[in-house]
């Protein structure tokens, strides 16, 4: 017993010298990098922004926002399809800047019948109807 305890202690210590040995050349053998400072100074950042780029960037929001109306505003496409790009729209936040075109889409939208139509087709597009024309204040019922 007294020797089994013996070759432990000695397996453990053996161990623990050869653990640190290891660690000792492992910080020996490291060598900080010499990093050049960054480029990319506040001032530097700054400066991108050009005039031109702003107009340019103004110019690509107002066509994006023009598309995006008509696409609202559009008399001929499906319901179904309307009604997802409104919900994509509200995701994104931007409903805020659609609200009439919004308003009357989905005016169009009852006045026309088109939940019943659309209730017809999935349990989708009837849960999707539902909850836009009551979060935009139409009085739907729950059993239609």
């Amino acid at each position: 017993m007294a020797t089994e305890f013996l070759s432990l202690q000695h397996v453990l210590s053996a161990r623990e010298n050869v653990s640190l040995t290891e660690t000792e050349t492992e910080t020996e053998t490291r060598r900080s990098a010499n990093y050049e400072p960054n480029s990319w100074d506040y001032d530097y950042l700054l400066s991108s922004d050009t005039d031109d780029a702003i107009e340019l960037y103004k110019d690509k929001a107002k066509k994006l926002d023009a598309e995006v109306r008509s696409k609202i505003s559009n008399e001929t496409a499906e319901f179904l399809t309307q009604l997802e790009l409104i919900d994509t729209i509200q995701r994104l936040g931007l409903g805020y800047r659609f609200e009439s075109e919004i308003r009357r889409a989905l005016d169009r939208f009852v006045s026309s019948g088109g939940f019943e139509s659309v209730a017809k087709t999935s349990l989708q597009a009837t849960a999707l109807s539902f909850r836009l024309l009551r979060q935009h204040g139409f009085d739907v019922s729950q059993g239609t």
